[in-house]
């Protein structure tokens, strides 16, 4: 996997398998024929706090969603080029837990519509939302969206 990738995973090692995600992540690459440039992870709020479900691969073409929920592998992809819109919703959560103080979440949804009528969706729960959009945003700045007219 390329360097770039690994680094990105690494990050994410309390909150993920980094062995089996470094694994997961081979085939599609290769099926597309480029490196990673960009991993954006989808982290949502499991039982024992967030949990990443999903890993989206970004090359100079693809948009590659690799899920990590689901038994087998289960992986698609997108021209990179055909997201026409990005919508975010972005909210708090907050946990109640018996007898603790109560845990506060920070919740990002951004869901990609591409112009073949369907969404890519991200999502992130924990408590470094900021550092997860401003990634989000060097993988996939809203410029995108002009050059996907031209």
């Amino acid at each position: 996997m390329a360097n770039k990738a690994t680094e990105q995973l690494a990050q994410y090692r309390d909150i993920l398998n980094y062995e089996a995600a470094v694994k997961a992540v081979e085939l599609p690459l290769k099926f597309s024929g480029q490196e990673a440039e960009f991993v954006i992870p989808s982290i949502a709020l499991g039982p024992e706090g967030p949990r990443i479900v999903s890993l989206v691969l970004l090359t100079k073409e693809y948009l590659s969603e690799i899920r990590l929920d689901v038994p087998g592998m289960y992986f698609d992809y997108a021209y990179l080029l055909s997201i026409e819109n990005i919508r975010f919703v972005l909210n708090e959560q907050k946990i109640e837990r018996q007898g603790e103080s109560p845990l506060l979440y920070s919740i990002a949804q951004v869901v990609l519509t591409h112009r073949f009528n369907t969404n890519t969706v991200l999502t992130y729960a924990g408590r470094n939302r900021d550092a997860w959009l401003d990634h989000l945003l060097r993988a996939l700045p809203l410029s995108l969206l002009v050059r996907s007219h031209e």
